[in-house]
């Protein structure tokens, strides 16, 4: 099922990349709608791209039938993403720690300024694609759309929570930052 969802921030593309690129930014996120833990788990700067990786569990309830399929114990996965400090945008891939037969998912990223003072768009686009057993198969198309329902929730969620983020480091930075000038 292909998908496109778009964040709306009050900060600007910058802000907002840099937020995502500092793993701290996704240890934020746990106890957002349907996760319950969320760790940032590491950052790779070769100086034109960056790969973060942060590991996800899901936590809510599942619809009736799911768990003869999954154990919900075990819905964890690492969500990699590359991004390319040239443009600001990158991909990203889902990468289940269990079921790995049983979800794909990757796509886009791209962040744009709206209009000047208007804030920040970032568009997450992808591809996300269930292979049920065949007695689960009539119900692939629900079932993927309950999946991205999900999605679409819990980055709606991050937004305030990553617009914080990015408000304390600015006030941690000006904090730190050394006078420019110091009486002799």
């Amino acid at each position: 099922m292909k998908f496109a969802i778009e964040q709306r921030f009050r900060r600007s593309a910058h802000d907002v990349y840099e937020a995502y690129l500092d793993p701290a930014l996704y240890d934020t996120f746990t106890g957002l709608p349907r996760l319950g833990e969320v760790k940032g788990l590491s950052c790779t700067d070769d100086g034109a791209d960056v790969v973060v990786e942060a590991w996800y569990r899901f936590t809510a309830d599942l619809p009736p039938g799911a768990g003869r399929i999954v154990d919900r114990q075990r819905l964890t996965w690492v969500e990699e993403s590359r991004y390319r400090r040239s443009d600001l945008s990158g991909s990203f891939e889902i990468r289940p720690d269990h079921y790995r037969q049983l979800l794909r998912c990757a796509g886009t990223i791209s962040l744009e300024d709206a209009a000047p003072g208007a804030g920040t768009v970032r568009r997450v686009e992808g591809d996300l694609r269930l292979s049920l057993p065949l007695w689960a198969r009539p119900m692939t198309g629900r079932a993927e759309g309950a999946v991205v329902d999900g999605l679409r929730v819990f980055l709606g969620a991050e937004v305030p929570v990553a617009e914080a983020f990015i408000d304390q480091k600015r006030r941690g930075a000006r904090a730190r930052r050394p006078p420019l000038w110091a009486p002799p």
